[in-house]
């Protein structure tokens, strides 16, 4: 569930074939300026349904999808993930040459929903995060998987919250410099298990600081440190800031959100120095998502939205977009699978609205 993450941006501002495919080259990645319209929501399908609905996918208005998988919360967590239980998740996927032609992102959660599965302390032993990532990007890597997308809100354990409450401020900081430490070890972790990996991370580390400059310590404090070291390790990594901002409106109000995110929030983040704003601006790729929800005021999701509603805020963030929109779905089921969350399958007209916007930027592309 997004509402959360997503009211407190609005407040404040306004993720081959059977063999191993070859690995994409970070010269043929900053090439790749073609914009990419992703599905998500509460529908994601599994690896499995993928595979076996493959001609459904195709027909969908989507270039990619965000896949579910047996891995998704195995990463996050105090036990060590196999290569075989990676590659075997993955099979399906990399048997069928899915990744050919495709867009589709593997799923990754921040933590596990049993708790004592959780990520150790910061300052415990990392090294069964670190091996996880190796093993579950090793294996979305060779089953052809275009990149990998980390929902970086825990859902069920917020380890990047501040639980230390009355401590003192140089308490904090120590804290918030060991996340940014982690987070650059997990980013030197994908680079040598993935060069060229396409990395969509949906809260970026806007949502830790408020307009003056001072840390949010009530809910994500450090996932700006942690977003920020993975920053600082890119070499080859194509990093792309979600935009997770389901406020945004119209092309006006994305186009000034990328500005803010790539040159003006970064300004009055303290776990940032000057070189790392200017690494930030240069190097960083704004994606934006779309909800298909009406964005109320009191952290709810309303009504779906209509279909000009709609297609202003697809077409808005399409064109502010660096590559990647991302639409997450929660009012209704893309795939016609009973066993999904959303109540209802999506109506003719919002799919005619979705293809016409798909239609239109293929159209631009010749």
């Amino acid at each position: 569930m997004k509402i959360s993450a997503l009211t407190i941006l609005a407040v404040l501002c306004l993720a081959c074939l059977a063999c191993a495919p070859k690995l994409p080259s970070s010269r043929l990645a900053a090439h790749e300026t073609e914009k990419l319209l992703i599905k998500h929501g509460w529908d994601m399908p599994t690896v499995e349904w993928a595979v076996a609905h493959a001609d459904e996918l195709e027909a969908a208005p989507f270039h990619g999808v965000m896949l579910d998988s047996p891995l998704r919360d195995l990463v996050f967590q105090k036990e060590r993930v196999t290569q075989e239980q990676a590659a075997a998740a993955l099979a399906p996927y990399r048997r069928a040459g899915m990744g050919h032609g495709r867009y589709d992102f593997l799923l990754i959660f921040a933590n596990h929903p049993r708790s004592a599965l959780n990520p150790p302390g910061v300052f415990s032993d990392w090294s069964p995060v670190f091996d996880n990532l190796r093993m579950v990007a090793e294996a979305a890597r060779d089953a052809g998987f275009y990149g990998l997308a980390f929902d970086d809100e825990p859902y069920f354990f917020n380890w990047l919250g501040w639980r230390e409450c009355g401590t003192s401020c140089e308490l904090f900081e120590h804290y918030a410099q060991k996340y940014k430490e982690r987070g650059r070890e997990l980013m030197q972790t994908l680079e040598a298990a993935w060069p060229g990996c396409r990395l969509l991370v949906f809260l970026g580390p806007w949502v830790s600081v408020d307009d003056s400059g001072d840390y949010r310590r009530d809910w994500l404090p450090f996932a700006g440190p942690f977003v920020a070291g993975m920053a600082s390790a890119r070499r080859t990594v194509e990093l792309h800031e979600g935009g997770e901002l389901f406020g945004l409106t119209d092309a006006d109000d994305y186009r000034r959100a990328a500005e803010r995110l790539r040159f003006e929030h970064p300004q009055r983040w303290p776990f940032m120095d000057d070189t790392e704003r200017t690494a930030w601006a240069r190097d960083m790729r704004q994606a934006f998502a779309v909800y298909d929800r009406a964005f109320l005021a009191d952290n709810s999701g309303g009504e779906a939205l209509g279909i000009f509603e709609l297609e202003r805020k697809l077409s808005g963030a399409l064109e502010a977009a660096d590559r990647i929109v991302w639409f997450y779905t929660e009012a209704y089921d893309w795939w016609n699978d009973d066993n999904r969350n959303s109540p209802q399958p999506a109506p003719r007209e919002i799919r005619e609205t979705l293809m016409r916007v798909r239609s239109r930027m293929d159209e631009e592309k010749k």
